[in-house]
């Protein structure tokens, strides 16, 4: 999917995903709280998920930049209680694609090669059914910190004297995501096994082409729009 025009709020800081993360610490460790306590007995037995997570997603951004997304590999984990669902997850993205730079900015230009990835780490919230006694169908919530990283690096030159820097690194970036979905697992004793499907959201994602790139300078700095993906993912763990 490709960017749509909607302007939003700037992107999160690493502090802000930090408090999102002790956050849903936080509502972890309140669940289970709760669970021993008489009357959080009465509604049903607490449930505790620790799995793995495996998929892949599209890209978000489009317009020429590589998928920062693409394959991934991450984990979860949560507790049910009567139907709800708290826990905390992370996904590590490959990312898909090179994107080659060659930016004049006056006489100075930069050239290079960086190749996307993305680190995504927040807490989970949901609401979950069991259909015929075999299926556990849950809607869900995520909301976190997408860290876009860059392989590769650039090097800052000039048309002057056509002297050339070694290529330095191009810094992480982060930014806000939601990622609403829905989640279906099978259960066979303690192990459970499912897929979910989601549409990854950023509300302030990365803007690209970007107008000028200076070492020293945040080469993709919040574009105000709202970018988005889907992504899929088989899960395999633990219910008990």
């Amino acid at each position: 999917m490709h960017s749509a025009a909607v302007e939003l709020p700037t992107m999160m800081t690493g502090s802000s995903a930090f408090c999102v993360l002790r956050s849903a610490l936080f509502l972890v460790v309140l669940a289970l709280s709760l669970s021993r306590a008489g009357p959080a007995q009465a509604l049903g037995p607490l449930d505790v998920e620790v799995g793995a997570k495996a998929g892949a997603g599209s890209n978000p951004i489009g317009g020429g930049f590589p998928n920062p997304l693409g394959p991934g590999v991450g984990g979860r984990a949560g507790v049910a209680l009567a139907g709800l669902y708290a826990g905390v997850s992370a996904m590590y993205y490959a990312g898909v694609g090179t994107q080659k730079l060659d930016v004049i900015d006056g006489t100075n230009f930069e050239r290079g090669a960086v190749s996307p990835h993305s680190f995504l780490f927040g807490g989970e919230l949901g609401y979950g059914v069991t259909l015929g006694g075999l299926v556990l169908l849950r809607a869900q919530v995520g909301l976190g910190d997408d860290v876009l990283g860059m392989s590769g690096g650039v090097a800052l030159g000039s048309t002057i004297d056509n002297i050339v820097s070694i290529p330095q690194a191009v810094p992480a970036h982060d930014y806000l995501y939601l990622e609403p979905g829905i989640t279906a697992l099978v259960e066979v004793g303690k192990v459970y096994a499912g897929l979910d499907g989601n549409v990854l959201l950023l509300p302030s994602g990365p803007r690209w082409p970007p107008s000028h790139v200076l070492i020293g300078q945040d080469p993709f700095p919040s574009s105000q729009t709202l970018d988005s993906a889907v992504t899929v993912h088989a899960q395999l763990g633990l219910r008990f």
